[in-house]
């Protein structure tokens, strides 16, 4: 798999994630820190990339555009009460959608 981590999210998720043996690029990366989400998107559908965010407009994209590619995992912040009980302490929920599964 293939990820391609947005702005809304640290380039350091992109560190761990290939920390992890994964291949995972961040927007800055790959010079798209000033793209529109629309170029972001297609940029990680032509490389096959599954986007990783927190930008809840990738959702909306994804499901206008009535295509299969690219998969989207979206994270969203919680409460503090929420975040303070997680294993990793930021994130409190995921959303993964994808129009292949």
């Amino acid at each position: 798999m293939k990820f391609l981590i947005d702005n809304a999210l640290s380039p350091l998720v992109a560190d761990e994630l290939n920390g992890a043996g994964l291949d995972a690029v961040h927007v800055r990366d790959v010079a798209l820190h000033n793209s529109t989400d629309e170029e972001v998107f297609a940029w990680a559908a032509k490389e096959k990339r599954i986007i990783i965010s927190a930008d809840t407009d990738f959702g909306t994209i994804l499901a206008l555009r009535q295509e299969a590619a690219p998969s989207l995992i979206l994270f969203r912040r919680g409460s503090p009460q929420e975040t303070s009980r997680t294993s990793q302490g930021y994130f409190s929920k995921s959303t993964i959608y994808s129009k292949t599964s």
